[in-house]
């Protein structure tokens, strides 16, 4: 297993550099061979600090980004193309300070006041930032394991596939959390 962006993972499973991946599968235009099993959907919220106006809200209208200085992965990254698609829905062009690689970065930014984002929920909270769901019920990012179907699949990595799978169950793979 390798953490990259998501078209390099893809990349990396599809060239036979890695038997299989995470990934959000819906990014990928061509496929290919891979053959995915979605675990399960991750509602994206906006993030911003404790102080925030917008911080004491349980949930804003998507559109109430568009002045908003924001902090956001890069363009290599699945959840930037999420970012910048619901901005097209939604006719808003927020202004984006900060491109970066890391999530945990982003909320540090997030939480030291330089910006808001846009972000799957954190698995621990913050201490320095508050999640508000939006209006966009399309803001929503599948993850799903990914291999090879004709592809030979080391123990390991079929294990690894198979414990992914079981984990996620009993959860209905396409509402998000």
């Amino acid at each position: 297993m390798r953490q990259r962006a998501g078209h390099v993972v893809h990349g990396d499973l599809v060239n036979g550099v890695t038997d299989v991946c995470l990934s959000f599968p819906a990014a990928f235009d061509d496929a290919g061979d891979v053959h995915w099993h979605t675990l399960f959907t991750q509602r994206l919220y906006a993030v911003v600090w404790r102080g925030h106006p917008l911080a004491k809200r349980r949930s804003i209208g998507f559109a109430e980004l568009a002045e908003e200085p924001v902090v956001a992965l890069d363009g290599d990254h699945t959840l930037r193309r999420l970012f910048d698609d619901a901005c097209r829905r939604h006719g808003v062009s927020p202004p984006i300070i900060f491109e970066g690689t890391d999530i945990a970065t982003l909320r540090g930014l997030i939480g030291a006041r330089l910006g808001v984002g846009v972000l799957p929920r954190a698995p621990v909270r913050h201490p320095g930032t508050v999640e508000i769901r939006t209006d966009d019920e399309e803001l929503v990012r599948p993850i799903a394991v990914g291999w090879i179907a004709d592809r030979y699949l080391p123990p390991s990595a079929a294990a690894f596939r198979d414990t992914a799978i079981a984990a996620f169950a009993d959860r209905d793979p396409h509402r998000p959390d």
